[in-house]
């Protein structure tokens, strides 16, 4: 199974995915779904993302010019208590790859797909994401 850092009760708590396309919106206060983001961060618990996640993140920042932001970002993300993040195993790349064939072709990326095996290794069934393709792959997205 995937391990978890930091380690903590707190994972048992957390009902939520945090994908990139969240993390870049509640970030960037030009992106269209900033709004949104930070209602629905308000609202959030403990919450569970990956490090293919953040360093997606991190590298979208990076690419709209804000590599300065971007690595406070990453500081900041690391560093949050209400937030766990996983380091995925070789059984989960395996199952996220599982993913990916069956889902790459309707547009859902890599990452994408590593997120939707975490998810169902954790037992997460909502993500905070702008991204259809969790919906397509059965979860719900707030």
């Amino acid at each position: 199974m995937a391990t978890l850092r930091p380690v903590s009760t707190k994972f048992f708590m957390a009902k939520t995915f945090v994908d990139s396309s969240f993390w870049v919106a509640l970030a960037d206060s030009s992106d269209q779904w900033h709004k949104p983001a930070r209602k629905s961060w308000r609202a959030a618990g403990p919450l569970l993302t990956t490090t293919s996640v953040i360093d997606e993140t991190i590298s979208l920042l990076q690419w709209r010019g804000q590599l300065s932001f971007a690595l406070e970002y990453l500081d900041k993300l690391r560093t949050d208590e209400n937030l766990l993040i996983v380091y995925p195993d070789a059984d989960t790349w395996a199952e996220g790859w599982r993913f990916f064939r069956k889902y790459g072709g309707s547009g859902a990326g890599a990452v994408d797909c590593l997120s939707f095996a975490v998810m169902r290794r954790f037992g997460l069934k909502r993500a905070l994401t702008f991204d259809a393709h969790f919906r397509v792959a059965g979860f719900s997205t707030l």
